[in-house]
């Protein structure tokens, strides 16, 4: 049943959001398994990706979306306070009722949680790897929070996300692609820029420091032109 529920609102929510215009690029290279790399936008992002981007993709959550104790102050001061600008006690009962769907939606979505901490990384990374090598496309919004503003540019990056391709070549012996997507909701757009592959003959550092520039500098383009 909840199954059914979050199917029919998937369907229902495009229709009733304003749809951006995608340019995905060439359309070959979302043939093959890939790691989409997109800014956040505020909510707008992971809204945006999930209810309108053509492939199915499998997101990185922060950890606290997934976890019932933590869930709701999260939503609460991160999205109804911060960006919607609503106070106690509106705060307080919009969380609670977002919680009672933002949980299910998230086991719907088979999200992937993120930990900050070392010790329990190794549960994101194992996940992430299982899901590429099902032939299965990862998304993450890799951008550092801050008290800046939501929404009109492109914020600096947390570049852990690159370990993945060391890991993920370790165990299976395959080069990762990395797809730069630019999220941009006042111009109503979303457009993937030229991928990146991991080169797993390259020294790592100087390896992810070329993946990092490649991916910034291709959503910044496409985010300002």
């Amino acid at each position: 049943m909840i199954s059914f529920f979050f199917s029919l609102l998937h369907r229902i929510l495009p229709v009733l959001l304003s749809r951006p215009v995608i340019k995905t690029g060439n359309p070959h290279q979302h043939d093959t398994t890939a790691v989409y790399i997109a800014n956040h936008e505020g909510s707008w992002g992971p809204i945006a990706m999930i209810c309108f981007f053509p492939k199915k993709l499998y997101p990185w959550v922060l950890y606290k979306l997934t976890e019932k104790k933590l869930c709701r102050k999260h939503i609460e001061e991160d999205f109804i306070i911060r960006e919607l600008r609503l106070l106690p006690p509106w705060s307080v009962i919009l969380s609670w009722l977002i919680e009672r769907i933002c949980l299910p939606l998230m086991r719907y979505l088979q999200v992937i949680p993120v930990y900050r901490s070392s010790r329990n990384l190794i549960k994101t990374i194992t996940a992430s790897v299982k899901c590429l090598s099902q032939k299965k496309s990862l998304l993450i919004f890799p951008e550092i929070d801050d008290t800046g503003e939501l929404y009109g540019r492109i914020r600096t990056f947390n570049t852990g996300f690159v370990n993945l391709a060391r890991i993920y070549y370790r165990q299976t012996g395959n080069e990762i692609q990395f797809i730069p997507v630019a999220v941009n909701k006042k111009d109503g757009f979303i457009r993937c820029g030229e991928p990146v592959n991991y080169r797993s003959d390259t020294k790592f550092l100087v390896e992810k420091h070329r993946i990092v520039s490649h991916l910034r500098k291709e959503m910044l383009n496409l985010y300002h032109n």
